[in-house]
């Protein structure tokens, strides 16, 4: 697959993410948002011009009468559609992080780190997430999604106390095995700073970085 393609499946994978548990969930051509009980997203909008401002209107305002606490806006790429940021932070948005769009052709080999013990919750939707516990007690986790033939990796945690130990390594390797042994052809990831070495250590691979935006502001946000 070409990194275009697996950056396109990352963005699949984060939506179907993001969508569990939401109460609203909005599509048409372009333009998908979903709002939960604290947030809201509005997920790599392909809009531009009037139709754009448009949606971001609509947007804002769904999220406001859900009385969220933050509203964001996701992008595959930075400048993508062009006028995208100007619009978010004309109407008070903040820039936020950039997701690191990583992305792996094959199953990462396992690890066992010492003294550790993973479990595998499967959860509705092909969805797995590993449990780490060291003498029962809680020691890390991360989670694999399946959309069409791709898993998303989401929510990889290891406490402070266990970091370097290999258990990110752990979990995520064991929630990918399962949707490998699903039909899984590829995973990917937004990484974080402080995850992007793991996963290259892993074998994932840089495919660029994608941009968030944020209004943290409930009141002004309500307002609007």
């Amino acid at each position: 697959m070409t990194d275009r393609e697996l950056v396109r499946a990352a963005a699949v994978c984060h939506v179907a993410w993001l969508s569990r548990g939401a109460t609203v969930r909005h599509r048409e051509p372009d333009v998908r948002w979903v709002v939960r009980k604290h947030d809201a997203s509005l997920l790599f909008p392909r809009l531009a011009g009037e139709d754009l401002r448009r949606v971001i209107g609509e947007f804002v305002a769904a999220a406001a009468q859900a009385r969220v606490d933050a509203a964001a806006c996701w992008a595959t790429v930075p400048d993508r559609p062009r006028e995208l940021g100007d619009e978010l932070l004309a109407r008070g948005f903040e820039t936020g992080w950039q997701p690191h769009w990583m992305a792996v052709e094959r199953l990462p080999p396992p690890r066992e780190p010492e003294g550790v013990e993973i479990d595998i919750e499967a959860r509705p939707k092909r969805r797995w997430r590993a449990v780490a516990r060291r003498d029962g007690e809680f020691a890390g986790t991360a989670n694999a999604l399946m959309v069409g033939d791709a898993a998303g990796v989401f929510d990889v945690y290891t406490p402070d106390e266990e970091r370097r130990r290999g258990i990110g390594w752990a979990t995520t390797q064991a929630a990918l095995a399962h949707a490998f042994a699903a039909g899984a052809t590829h995973a990917t990831v937004n990484a974080t700073e402080l995850g992007t070495h793991l996963y290259g250590a892993m074998g994932f691979r840089s495919l660029g970085y994608g941009q968030t935006w944020w209004l943290h502001e409930p009141g002004t946000l309500r307002q609007r």
